[in-house]
């Protein structure tokens, strides 16, 4: 049997360029990773790193956080 070793992510902060930490910010304050941020070459070194399984944490909070109109 072999072991999961999971990497819990918040996909909101993987790939932001943005230092900023505002409670409530807007994304512009903030700034806010996105999926493609998730290349074939990030997720080539997240495995190298013996990782078998990715946990996308935060996606339904934040998604609900944010004016689409």
């Amino acid at each position: 049997m072999s072991k999961f070793i999971i990497y819990q992510v918040l996909p909101r902060l993987f790939g932001n360029d943005k230092t900023n930490n505002i409670p409530n910010g807007t994304i512009e304050e903030n700034g806010c990773g996105k999926f493609n941020s998730f290349t074939k070459k990030a997720l080539s070194e997240i495995k190298s790193l013996g990782i078998t399984h990715i946990w996308y944490t935060g996606i339904i909070e934040h998604a609900i956080q944010t004016d689409y109109t």
